[in-house]
C-alpha cells in the first residue's frame, strides 16, 4: 500500500498573479508607502525633539541663506587646498638655509603635502560612510589646523616632513568630501554652479598664498609666519 509523503514544514504553497495583475508596479508602489511612512515617522521625531541650539546657532529665516551660508564655508576647503598648494613656494626662498636643508630633503619637504594627500585619498570613504560628510570636513580641518602649527614651529628636517604630510592628508579628506556635500547639500537647479565654487576657491586660495608670502617676506623667521597662516584659515572653516 503506497504511502503518503509527510508535508514539508518549510514549503510554501506557489502564488498565482491574476490575469492582467502588474507584479513589479505593486512592489513599486509598496515601495513608495514605506519611503512615505519613514519620512513621516523621521519627520514626527524631529518635530518632537524639538529645536536644538548651540553656542554658534544662527537662525535664518529663508532657507536660501542657511545654504549659500553653508556652501561659503564648505568650500573654503578648496581655499585650504590651494592656499597650501603655494605657501610653500614663498617658504622655500628662506626654509631650506634656516633648517639646514640639501636638495634631497627640500624636495621631500615639497612633495610632503602630495603624499599627505594619498594617505588623506584612502581616508575618504570610511570617514564618509561611518562619520558622515559634515565630521569628515571638521576631521580635515583639524588635519588642517595641526599640520600648520607643526609646519610653522618645525626644528629640524623629520618634524617638518610629518607636518607636511598631516596638512596632506587633511587635503586629501576635504578634496573627497566638500564637492559631495556641496551637492547633497544644494538643490539641483543650483548644484553645477555651487560645485564649482570649490574650482573657484582652489584658485583663489592659490592667489592668495602668494600674496600671504609677500606680506610676510620681510619680518624674521618668514617662512614660520607663511606655513602657519593657513591656521587661520582652517579655525574659520572648523567653526563655519
Amino acid at each position: 500500500m503506497a504511502t503518503i509523503p509527510e508535508k514539508d514544514p518549510h514549503w510554501m504553497a506557489p502564488e498565482f498573479t491574476k490575469p492582467g495583475q502588474d507584479v513589479e508596479h505593486d512592489d513599486h508602489v509598496n515601495l513608495h508607502e514605506d519611503v512615505d511612512t519613514l519620512i513621516a515617522q523621521m519627520e514626527t521625531e524631529i518635530a518632537a525633539a524639538g529645536p536644538q541650539k548651540d553656542m554658534f546657532a544662527i537662525d535664518f529665516k529663508n532657507p536660501k541663506h542657511f545654504t549659500y551660508f553653508l556652501v561659503v564655508f564648505a568650500s573654503m576647503g578648496g581655499l585650504l587646498s590651494g592656499l597650501d598648494q603655494s605657501l610653500i613656494s614663498g617658504a622655500n626662498l628662506y626654509l631650506p638655509k634656516d633648517l639646514g636643508l640639501d636638495a634631497r630633503e627640500s624636495s621631500l619637504v615639497n612633495a610632503g603635502m602630495p603624499l599627505g594627500a594619498v594617505i588623506g585619498s584612502f581616508l575618504i570613504s570610511p570617514c564618509n560612510e561611518y562619520l558622515g560628510r559634515r565630521m569628515s570636513i571638521l576631521i580635515a580641518c583639524v588635519l588642517y589646523t595641526v599640520g600648520a602649527a607643526l609646519c610653522a614651529g618645525a626644528i629640524d628636517f623629520p618634524m617638518l616632513v610629518v607636518a607636511r604630510l598631516i596638512l596632506g592628508s587633511g587635503v586629501g579628506l576635504e578634496g573627497g568630501t566638500v564637492p559631495v556635500y556641496v551637492a547633497e547639500t544644494v538643490e539641483r537647479r543650483l548644484r553645477g554652479n555651487l560645485v564649482s565654487l570649490y574650482q573657484l576657491m582652489i584658485a583663489l586660495g592659490e592667489v592668495l598664498g602668494y600674496a600671504v608670502g609677500a606680506i610676510f617676506l620681510g619680518l624674521p623667521g618668514n617662512w614660520r609666519y607663511i606655513l602657519g597662516s593657513s591656521v587661520v584659515f582652517s579655525t574659520i572653516m572648523g567653526i563655519g
